[in-house]
């Protein structure tokens, strides 16, 4: 088998909460190197580690060998259930994890040997390796009609959640307004901080000094409203603050000319 190693590729590979819950725990809860296989899914571009199953095996504290008759009985478990297709290139056992312990995750050369004999004719196959310290290495093996086979080392994943991450960003942005916020101004040389306050319409925030304020009001939305700013400085440092989209609000023709 000719393969290539390479370090990047546009493949991304997702692990189920169940998947990784369960890998953590055979860490965690094993003094000896343990091994296990995944159940992958792969649409398009994303790989998802669905479910990992562990299977009869001898261990060591360096070296786990998976008992081929386990591995074929939970492979018809599998099929039997209807979760693996063996006809499909794309779902089925193409995952292979195994635990270093207290050591590094760094691929030994009988990791090496033992990828390369799991890939057999796969369109695609990964290695996973953690340690107690949840250290870990991800290479994944994909076909390639020019080069054979590539194997990518060094690959990060990403965990799968069960919730709308994207909802749960608004409703943080629309209900959770920080009280306050510190930023830097300088004037010259001398360094001068001001706290942001969210304050209503008739509540001035002045900075240390008081040569720079802000007026903040609410919204007809209930967002913060922007009325006064002292300098572009400052509308710089609350731009990253507060974002730009409330920024917007800014009437520029109010800002204090003679501090700018």
């Amino acid at each position: 088998m000719n393969v290539t190693p390479l370090k990047d590729c546009g493949i991304k590979i997702i692990f189920s909460d169940l998947a990784y819950d369960k890998m953590a725990a055979y860490v965690e809860l094993s003094s000896l190197e343990i091994g296990w296989l995944g159940l992958t899914e792969k649409v398009d571009n994303v790989i998802t580690v669905k479910d990992v199953f562990l299977v009869k095996q001898s261990v060591g504290p360096a070296e786990t060998v998976l008992d081929e008759e386990a591995t074929a009985q939970l492979v018809l478990r599998l099929i039997t259930e209807g979760v693996y297709d063996p006809e499909s290139d794309n779902t089925g056992l193409f995952f292979w994890g195994h635990s270093h312990v207290n050591m590094s995750p760094r691929p030994s050369g009988q990791d090496v040997t033992q990828f390369k004999q799991l890939i057999n004719d796969q369109e695609y196959f990964i290695r996973f390796i953690m340690n107690k310290s949840r250290d870990y290495s991800l290479s994944l093996y994909v076909k390639d009609s020019l080069f054979g086979g590539i194997i990518i080392d060094d690959l990060k994943f990403q965990k799968e959640f069960g919730v709308d991450l994207n909802a749960i960003q608004e409703e943080i942005r629309q209900k959770c307004l920080p009280q306050a916020a510190n930023a830097a101004f300088y004037r010259g040389e001398r360094p001068r901080r001001a706290s942001l306050v969210f304050a209503t319409q008739e509540d001035l925030t002045p900075t240390a000094g008081g040569d720079y304020f802000m007026e903040i009001e609410e919204g007809e939305d209930g967002a913060p409203k922007i009325q006064h700013i002292s300098t572009r400085s400052a509308k710089r440092n609350m731009s990253r603050l507060l974002g730009d989209d409330i920024l917007d609000e800014i009437e520029e023709d109010r800002l204090l000319d003679e501090l700018e």
